[in-house]
């Protein structure tokens, strides 16, 4: 993790994340609840494009699609269609119940969509 002063935007890579500049990018490893490190500020949108048809089918199959998310203190916005994400009839997001932190200033759109559990 690289976080040297209040001007330096958090950058960490392990099995979990991929932060750059304080922006999550991309999550690697998917479980039911997912807890975002301090430091990240931003969610980037549609936030799991990357993912391969192999991988995707894994989620599903698994039976890992993400129910909760933690939120850090520090975020400050989250990017349109960063949690709408569907693979086919099915969707990678379940999310149940949201609780988000005082500090977030924008919401892109549908940035939530698809999640019918849904509740802010």
């Amino acid at each position: 993790m690289q976080k040297e002063n209040n001007n330096t935007k958090l950058n960490l890579e392990n099995e979990m994340f991929k932060i750059k500049d304080g922006m999550l990018v991309h999550i690697k490893k998917y479980e039911r609840k997912i807890v975002i490190p301090e430091g990240v500020e931003s969610i980037f949108e549609h936030l799991i494009v990357g993912m391969s048809a192999e991988e995707k089918s894994n989620v599903v199959r698994e039976g890992k699609a993400i129910e909760e998310i933690v939120f850090p203190s520090t975020l400050k916005e989250i990017r349109g269609g960063a949690f709408n994400q569907r693979w086919g009839q099915y969707c990678l997001f379940d999310l149940k119940n949201v609780k988000l932190p005082s500090s977030v200033e924008y919401i892109g759109a549908n940035a939530f969509a698809n999640n019918i559990n849904f509740v802010l």
